[in-house]
């Protein structure tokens, strides 16, 4: 048993020092080429609106790993600048659904464009083995992330 909490521990700490290489890599580029006024929060919920239409504020909360008080701003923030539009469920009134409008789909289409030429080259990099194996392992690593909840519930913020 202590040598697999040993492996699990080795396989977290890889993951730590994985997490910076990935903002370099792949984050920063991508926040480079975005509008100013659009923080990364507001893009994450952009870009799950642009693979979902018509979903539900509590779905859309859950697949970003945020409680719906916290993607409420978020959206304020975006239905105000026009990008997305809330709509109230004619079958139950409780349920507020989200979808992304023509300004917004515009949006994202240019951040698209953006972020392809941006990492494009990057990716040039790879031979075809590693870009098959780099969409393998991501597709996996997707699987595995969805199956963790958002954040332990018995795990509290480190403060200091």
């Amino acid at each position: 048993m202590a040598k697999k909490n040993t492996a699990l521990q080795d396989e977290i700490h890889e993951l730590m020092l994985l997490v910076p290489l990935l903002e370099e890599k792949i984050v920063h580029p991508y926040q480079a080429v975005c509008p100013e006024s659009i923080t990364n929060s507001q893009l994450q919920v952009l870009f799950v609106l642009s693979r979902r239409d018509h979903i539900r504020m509590s779905e859309l909360a859950e697949t970003r790993g945020i409680s719906k008080q916290q993607l409420t701003p978020i959206i304020n923030f975006l239905e105000h600048r026009g990008y997305v539009k809330r709509a109230i469920d004619p079958d139950n009134r409780r349920i507020v659904t989200v979808d992304m409008t023509a300004s917004g789909r515009k949006l994202m289409k240019q951040i698209d464009q953006r972020i392809v030429s941006a990492l494009t080259p990057n990716f040039a990099l790879l031979s075809e083995t590693e870009l098959g194996t780099y969409s393998e392992a991501i597709a996996q690593i997707r699987e595995m992330l969805m199956k963790m909840p958002s954040q332990a519930p018995s795990q509290k913020k480190i403060r200091k």
